[in-house]
């Protein structure tokens, strides 16, 4: 309706698709949920980056699994924040951030929600910051870091042997479990 070309590729790395990618002549990228690690072919193509929406106070939990590993660790806190990306796993410049709590009572779709909302105002608000000229950016804190590796299927059983709230907080993420387990 809109005239806008879509495409799946399995492989951001292939030469064709880094040309169609170039064809389109982009002024930015916005990289939400996306499960491929962009080559920096890519990465240098838009006029004023390729920035990502990720779930989790960075450098914290970067990587596939940011809101399980939150939820399976009995976090209380955490953010949403905006990166311009580089060609690491989620250690690219933090634009923006918005921290939230994360209430006893909320499982992983509840959390998945919130931070979509915050997720799509602060790209508005960083696509503004880009418009206006005022964008800034900040350095994240290399010693702090850590990575939140994707959910196996082992991790998702039930290990009744331990404390009351770790056996909460990995229900919490039941949405997840039954996918990966397929229940």
């Amino acid at each position: 309706q809109n005239n806008l070309k879509i495409f799946t590729p399995k492989t951001l790395r292939e030469p064709s698709i880094q040309n169609e990618f170039r064809d389109l002549n982009p002024d930015i990228a916005i990289v939400i949920s996306y499960g491929l690690i962009l080559p920096i072919e890519i990465l240098n193509i838009p006029k004023f980056g390729c920035f990502n929406v990720h779930p989790s106070s960075l450098p914290l939990y970067r990587g596939s699994a940011p809101l399980q590993r939150s939820i399976m660790n009995g976090e209380k806190n955490s953010a949403v924040c905006v990166i311009k990306m580089d060609s690491g796993v989620d250690s690219g410049d933090i634009v923006n951030q918005e921290d939230f709590t994360i209430s006893a009572n909320e499982n992983y779709q509840d959390i998945s929600q919130k931070t979509a909302e915050i997720g799509a105002s602060l790209i508005i608000k960083t696509l503004n910051q880009i418009s206006d000229k005022s964008i800034k950016f900040h350095k994240q804190d290399e010693k702090l870091a850590t990575f939140a590796k994707k959910i196996e299927k082992n991790e998702c059983l039930i290990d009744w042997n331990k404390s009351c709230e770790e056996i909460f907080n990995k229900i919490q993420n039941r949405p997840i479990i039954h996918k990966i387990l397929r229940i």
